[in-house]
Parts: C-alpha cells; structure tokens; sequence
C-alpha cells in the first residue's frame, strides 16, 4: 500500500479510537452525576418532608449539578459529531484513492440490508440519541426548582 492509503488507514482508525473514548467518557460522566443526584434526592426524601435549611441548600446542589450534565451532554454529542464527520471524510478520500475497494458501495450496502431488516433504523437514524440525555439533566434542574420553591416556603 502507498504512504497516502497508510496515512489515511491511520487517520480513520484514530477517529474511530476518539468517537468511541469520547462516548465512554459521556457515559462515565453521565452515571456520576446520576449517582450524585439520586443521593441527593435520597437525603431530601429521608425525612419525607420537604422544608428547612438543608433541603434548600441541596436543591441548590442540583440545580447546578442538571445544568452542568446537561452542558456536558451536549458538549461530549458535539465532539462525538467532529469526529465522526472526521471519520467519515477519510473514508471517502480512502475511497477514492481505492476505487476497487468499493468501500462506499460497502457502506451503501450494509445500510440498505440493516433498512430493510430492522422496523428501528429509521428511528435511530432520524433521532437524536443524545438529547434524552440532557432532558433528564433538565428534569433535575425542574426537580430542584420545585424542592427549593417548597422548602423556602415550608417551615419544619
């Protein structure tokens, strides 16, 4: 193989490596702030009773908490996009430099049977997969609204 097609291999293969590394680091993220929030809610819960200083000053930690999930989700989704459009460019210059690989018509092919086997594909190819993502950070945001609007004005 000539050095353009090595370069090229590498640079796809490299892409590849950053899609998958910046998911795993999303999905790391994700479940720590879940975590976080879920004893968060847990400790506001403990005493069935929404009122008093602590629960305020925990609904002030998950404001901030869903907001930065959210920014984070989003930031991680965009990243994830660079680089799969990164991905995707070196496999067409690949492809035109190996025009007998067929790599394009490689690609053409598996969606059209994938398509034509699954009820799902356009669904998933059509949604944005991220986006529950942040809706559920934002519903922390919601949820920390309400317990603070309600401990300020409920005394114990």
């Amino acid at each position: 193989m000539s050095v353009e097609t090595d370069t090229l291999l590498g640079l796809i293969d490299q892409e590849n490596a950053r899609v998958i590394h910046y998911q795993e680091e999303r999905t790391t993220t994700t479940n720590i702030i879940f975590v976080v929030v879920g004893i968060i809610i847990a400790i506001i819960g403990i005493d069935q009773n929404i009122c008093g200083n602590a629960d305020t000053i925990l609904s002030l930690i998950l404001i901030p908490l869903g907001l930065l999930g959210a920014f984070l989700n989003y930031k991680y989704h965009e990243r994830i996009y660079y680089h799969e459009l990164l991905h995707d460019n070196y496999s067409e210059h690949l492809n035109k430099l190996l025009p007998k690989a067929a790599i394009g018509k490689a690609k053409r092919k598996a969606k059209e049977t994938f398509a034509k086997e699954t009820w799902l594909f356009k669904f998933i190819t059509k949604s944005t997969l991220w986006a529950p993502w942040v809706m559920v950070n934002f519903i922390t945001v919601a949820f920390g609204i309400i317990v603070l609007v309600i401990s300020i004005e409920k005394a114990c």
